[in-house]
């Protein structure tokens, strides 16, 4: 996902003049590799646009909807000694147990690997 600094480096890409050398050579110096690697496939033509961009936008906006939507309670039962393990990852990431538990069982049920660190 591209972040802000990255859209905004590709927006002054269609800028006219001579201020587009400018903010090209200011922009660049400031780029970290993954954003080099994403300016670098841009340019070499590797993007595509995406027909019926506004449908596929609105699918995006509902998925998304529906992840951060949390309108459902779960209770569970767990060994003390997870839990306080449970709380001492989520301390340790900076954010609420609750919130990382919720977080797991995304992750497991989308089949993305968890990591172990």
């Amino acid at each position: 996902m591209l972040n802000l600094r990255m859209k905004f480096f590709l927006k002054q890409l269609f800028l006219a003049g001579g201020q587009q050398e400018i903010i090209w050579r200011r922009t660049m110096n400031k780029l970290d590799k993954e954003e080099k690697e994403l300016l670098d496939s841009f340019e070499k033509g590797e993007w595509k646009s995406r027909s019926n961009l506004s449908k596929r936008k609105e699918e995006l906006r509902e998925y998304a909807r529906a992840t951060i939507r949390k309108d459902k309670r779960v209770n569970i039962r767990i060994s003390e000694r997870d839990l306080n393990e449970l709380k001492r990852i989520a301390l340790r990431e900076g954010l609420p147990y609750q919130t990382l538990i919720s977080s797991i069982l995304h992750k497991y049920i989308r089949g993305i690997p968890i990591s172990q660190e």
